[in-house]
């Protein structure tokens, strides 16, 4: 008995549609391949646009802090350059600029002399600016020498305080924060964000603007960035 073989014309055949076949999975492929990477693609900057309006978000709400009032409300004398007083909290002047005192705050409880004070523990740095408050001054000041004490820290100041206390005194980090755009090493714009230095945030934001209103007797930034093919907007309160 005798085995039948393909043809030339049936192998012809079985090869154009394993061709065709083959064409159509690979084309198949490559479309999904592009499809996943660009919406991979757009989850992460989604992702990184979201990052940056809860970093935003965070420093602004604590835009002018101090126990007692927002800093607005005090009168504010800065002993490091004695051009830079009366303070905002909150600036919106080439990009976003915040000021206030950080979260770890202690009290003055005593005063040795004008350039000397005692205070309790707080979240105290060497080298960085501090914020002496109460609920009608404030002054920031730089600290040449620290002591640790069994109650907190023996500070002296480099300069002499400005003003007198006699009830509550806060002591507490002086934070200076800035959001900018500006070209990246590439000649591309981007934001960056300052605080004892300068450093690249995100290359897809090539712009930052805000804008203050009040509303209810509070200070709402309303808050634009620009991307490369849209704008992202948001708003937020500011509590002090």
């Amino acid at each position: 008995m005798k085995t039948k073989g393909f043809t030339s014309t049936e192998l012809l055949v079985s090869l154009f549609i394993m061709s065709v076949i083959s064409t159509m999975l690979i084309s198949l492929y490559l479309m999904h391949h592009r499809l996943y990477w660009h919406v991979q693609k757009k989850v992460e900057e989604y992702l990184e646009i979201q990052w940056v309006e809860e970093l935003l978000t965070q420093s602004i709400r604590r835009a002018g802090f101090t126990p007692c009032l927002a800093i607005d409300q005090l009168k504010v004398v800065d002993t490091r350059s004695l051009a830079k007083n009366n303070i905002q909290g909150l600036s919106v002047k080439q990009g976003i600029q915040v000021y206030r005192m950080g979260e770890s705050v202690g009290e003055v409880f005593q005063v040795a002399n004008t350039q000397q004070i005692k205070t309790s523990k707080f979240g105290f740095i060497p080298k960085k600016p501090i914020l002496i408050a109460d609920c009608y001054h404030a002054e920031i000041h730089e600290v040449v020498r620290a002591r640790a004490i069994p109650k907190g820290w023996e500070l002296t100041l480099k300069k002499p305080l400005v003003f007198k206390y006699t009830k509550e005194v806060y002591i507490g980090e002086w934070i200076e924060e800035q959001w900018y755009s500006k070209k990246n090493t590439t000649g591309h714009w981007a934001l960056y964000y300052k605080k004892e230095h300068s450093e690249e945030l995100s290359p897809l934001i090539h712009a930052i603007i805000g804008h203050i209103d009040w509303s209810m007797g509070k200070k709402k930034v309303s808050i634009q960035l620009a991307l490369s093919d849209k704008e992202h907007h948001f708003h937020v309160m500011v509590r002090s």
